[in-house]
C-alpha cells in the first residue's frame, strides 16, 4: 500500500522547488468566456507562490475526461482536505464523495448540503471552497470546489484514479488546480495508473 503522507511531503517539496508557471502550460478552453472559472487562470501565480500540495477526490466530472479522445480539458467536482487526518489517510474521502453525489437529480437532499448538491446536478453552476457540513465528515473540515482538468497535467492524459493531488491556498484565493504531473512522485504515478483505481 502506497505511503500516502511521505509522497504528499515529497510532491510537495517538488513543487515548491521546481514549480514553474510558465513552463507549465495551462491553456485556457476557447469556450470560457466569462464562467467563473476563468478566476483559476487569473489566481495562477498565487497558487504557485503560496499554494499547499493536498490530496483531493472526484465526485464528478465530464465523462470525455475518462478517455483521450476528443482532448478537451472541462470542468470537475472535487473534494479537499487540509487535515492531517487525509495526508495519510485520502482514500477516507471517497466515502463522503459518493454521499454527495448520491444526491444528484434527488429531490430530497439535506438542506445543508442542498447548495452543494444542487451544482453536482447542474453542471454549469460554479462552486469554490464550500464547506461540507461536519456531520459528515467526522468533525473534519472538508472542502467542496469546482477545477480545471488539464490532460496535459495528468499521466496518460486522462482521468483513470479519483484521487490525486491539488494545489490550494485557502488563505490567499478560492481556486485549485491539480498539480502537474512532473511533480508527481514515481510510487504516487504507479498507484493512480493502478487497476485498482477505477472508480
Amino acid at each position: 500500500m502506497l505511503e500516502f503522507s511521505g509522497n504528499l511531503k515529497e510532491m510537495n517539496h517538488l513543487f515548491r522547488k521546481n514549480g514553474n508557471i510558465e513552463k507549465d502550460k495551462f491553456k485556457k478552453p476557447f469556450w470560457l468566456g466569462d464562467d467563473p472559472l476563468k478566476q483559476i487562470y487569473e489566481n495562477l501565480n498565487i497558487l504557485y507562490q503560496s499554494g499547499k500540495v493536498v490530496y483531493a477526490f472526484l465526485v464528478q466530472a465530464n465523462e470525455i475526461l475518462f478517455k483521450r479522445f476528443p482532448p478537451f480539458n472541462c470542468p470537475a467536482n472535487i473534494i479537499f482536505s487540509l487535515d492531517e487526518f487525509y495526508k495519510s489517510n485520502p482514500m477516507e474521502l471517497q466515502n463522503i464523495s459518493q454521499e454527495l453525489y448520491s444526491y444528484k437529480n434527488e429531490g430530497d437532499t439535506p438542506p445543508e448540503i442542498k447548495q452543494i448538491t444542487d451544482s453536482i446536478t447542474d453542471e454549469m453552476n460554479r462552486l469554490f471552497n464550500i464547506p461540507i457540513p461536519l456531520d459528515i465528515t467526522e468533525n473534519k473540515q472538508v472542502y467542496f470546489t469546482t477545477i480545471m482538468v488539464h490532460r496535459n497535467h495528468l499521466p496518460k492524459g486522462k482521468l483513470i484514479s479519483s484521487l490525486f493531488p491539488v494545489v490550494c491556498d485557502l488563505n490567499s484565493t478560492n481556486t485549485s488546480i491539480i498539480l502537474p504531473k512532473k511533480y508527481w512522485t514515481k510510487d504516487f504515478i504507479c498507484f493512480y495508473n493502478g487497476p485498482m483505481n477505477m472508480y
